[in-house]
């Protein structure tokens, strides 16, 4: 488990959010279910690096107060869902958040196309991001 992905879910853990990291097919995705306070994460149904990225979102879900249960998809925010969408910023806040705790953080060495590409966050919230590091400095 690589550091990122363990501090997303201790983050989650703190907040009293119950994490699974599954074992299913990979056709199945990761979820939330709101009902349980537990998001479920299917190692299978994405790549290693997407998992910071993609447990943060369903994190997200639970701390937005959404309800029922919620199924990951990439297409989420382009499809104009309103709920998937507020679950991505929520889920690039609290990664932005992992990263301003690094030791050798520096707002002024922010970039924001680097932080998206090492935690596969949709092109789409580049100016999401950038407004994110506005607020830092």
């Amino acid at each position: 488990m690589n550091t990122d992905l363990a501090w997303t879910i201790n983050y989650a853990l703190d907040h009293d959010i119950g994490v699974q990291i599954c074992d299913w097919n990979p056709e199945w995705s990761s979820c939330s279910i709101a009902e349980r306070h537990t998001v479920f994460i299917n190692q299978n149904a994405h790549e290693p690096e997407e998992l910071p990225f993609v447990t943060a979102h369903e994190v997200g879900h639970i701390l937005n107060g959404d309800s029922g249960q919620n199924f990951y998809s990439l297409c989420g925010n382009i499809n104009g869902s309103k709920r998937e969408a507020a679950a991505d910023k929520t889920g690039i806040r609290i990664l932005f958040k992992r990263c301003t705790e690094l030791e050798d953080f520096d707002p002024a060495y922010f970039n924001p196309v680097q932080f998206m590409e090492s935690y596969c966050i949709p092109e789409s919230y580049y100016s999401f991001v950038r407004g994110l590091i506005r607020d830092e400095r």
